[in-house]
């Protein structure tokens, strides 16, 4: 595995790339957007967000990108000249943990309040919990308002739209799998199943062409579940932070599915390579780009036709 701009990309959560896949920005823990050339590599401090950005996605105009930022600020237009606030709130209620994002070609942004009752500081809680407290959202750049798409949702993370944007599917983490939810036809306005019993936790998800390229934290299904079995695991795991110290230390995947959602390929790092706590898997051209909270670089892995 590549290293990419190793020491200057602190906590990369998730990234975009620009309309000529020239540049790959990346939302990073010290609150930079970052700007990565993809031919020379070189790293720019593109824009100052603020807090802490995590899922980050092309805007219609070139030079703009819709950020999610959740300690502050919510849904956000970001340029190269400044941060402006879309959405702070939706149905009178304030998000907690604005997560992830993708936006469609009219503009309309689908995104994801990941808990109503949790924030980033303890997010990891929610997950120990293991109640619904997530929201999906539609906010529509025509009338600068936000709806509600679902609610009761578990730790909904990242979202992408299909290549046709008759549906989008969006991770619930703490169930190890991806819902659809349909935007046009006979089902439109309801959600099902997309992806279950996943062989991790899914947090960011992108689209490359007619596959989504799921980006999974190494932690099964079975590991959170055991906590809500047995009260004192869960309480020593809460207390003590432990589930924060698994999910640094875990190896990367990343999972491809098809638009039905057939498994197609599984990538992973070797142990000794490994990004520990791994949130996105983009891939751009012929490879894969995976970005870390735990990382202050981007990894790069050639991918196999």
């Amino acid at each position: 595995m590549e290293r990419i701009g190793e020491g200057l990309i602190p906590g990369a959560e998730d990234f975009a790339v620009d309309q000529d896949e020239r540049y790959l920005y990346a939302a990073c823990s010290d609150g930079w957007i970052r700007q990565i050339d993809l031919v020379d590599h070189s790293v720019k401090n593109w824009s100052y967000v603020g807090g802490r950005p995590l899922g980050i996605a092309a805007g219609l105009s070139k030079d703009e990108m819709l950020v999610c930022e959740p300690q502050m600020k919510g849904l956000l237009s970001v340029t190269e000249n400044g941060v402006r606030v879309l959405s702070g709130q939706a149905d009178g209620l304030s998000y907690k943990l604005a997560d992830g994002l993708d936006v469609a070609r009219d503009g309309t942004v689908y995104f994801t309040d990941a808990s109503t009752s949790y924030g980033l500081h303890d997010f990891d809680l929610d997950l120990l919990e293991g109640r619904p407290y997530g929201r999906l959202l539609e906010y529509s750049p025509r009338t600068n308002q936000t709806t509600v798409l679902l609610r009761s949702l578990f730790f909904p993370n990242g979202v992408a739209l299909s290549e046709n944007e008759d549906f989008l599917v969006f991770c619930e983490t703490s169930q190890a799998r991806l819902q659809r939810y349909w935007l046009r036809g006979d089902k439109a306005g309801t959600a099902e199943v997309y992806v279950d019993n996943l062989p991790g936790l899914p947090d960011n998800v992108h689209r490359f062409g007619n596959h989504f390229w799921i980006a999974l934290l190494g932690v099964s299904l079975t590991v959170l579940k055991m906590p809500l079995k047995f009260p004192l695991v869960k309480h020593i795991l809460g207390s003590q932070r432990l589930l924060l110290h698994y999910l640094h230390t875990s190896y990367s995947r990343v999972l491809t599915v098809d638009e039905d959602g057939k498994p197609l390929d599984m990538y992973e790092s070797l142990q000794s390579e490994s990004i520990g706590f791994m949130t996105t898997g983009m891939r751009v051209g012929n490879f894969l780009y995976l970005g870390s909270l735990s990382a202050n670089y981007i990894g790069r892995i050639p991918v196999q036709e």
